[in-house]
């Protein structure tokens, strides 16, 4: 009957005689997409905009980045893929960075892009599971910190 056009979806499994001014159902999945066309949007502006619930929104961002239609920019921000640069986490970005040999922190800073305290907090978790090597090469008050991956990763 929907197809025929004598009822309107109107939510899930809720349907309707077709009245003005009662807008057809749009899927989550489909009305989060929507969204994101126009940009990268935070969790608030997903729910405003669609009138959907958190947990609809969250539900939807789970599914569509399963499926590789939705991308993580940042904490609690979303786009589409290609509209904005992805979300890296420190540690990925160390890992890709050390590939091209030991680097001391600032170095990595430069090249991941992520600050001091991200790198370190990084270094300490890596270092502790034993999958990097790190040593003063600089001694003194801070000194310098070189990094490198542990031989066998």
């Amino acid at each position: 009957m929907v197809r025929a056009g004598r009822l309107v979806r109107v939510a899930d499994g809720m349907y309707s005689l077709p009245i003005d001014g009662v807008g057809n159902y749009v899927p989550a999945d489909k009305a989060v997409v929507d969204m994101l066309a126009a940009g990268p949007r935070t969790n608030a502006e997903l729910i405003a905009g669609t009138g959907l619930t958190e947990g609809a929104i969250h539900a939807a961002i789970h599914r569509l980045g399963k499926q590789g239609k939705v991308i993580r920019v940042k904490h609690g921000k979303y786009a589409l893929p290609g509209t904005a640069v992805p979300h890296v986490y420190t540690k990925d970005a160390i890992n890709e960075a050390l590939q091209s040999g030991p680097k001391t922190v600032r170095e990595l800073m430069t090249a991941t892009g992520k600050n001091r305290g991200e790198i370190s907090q990084a270094l300490h978790r890596l270092k502790a599971k034993g999958l990097i090597k790190a040593h003063l090469i600089c001694p003194g008050r801070r000194g310098y910190q070189a990094v490198s991956h542990h031989p066998g990763t």
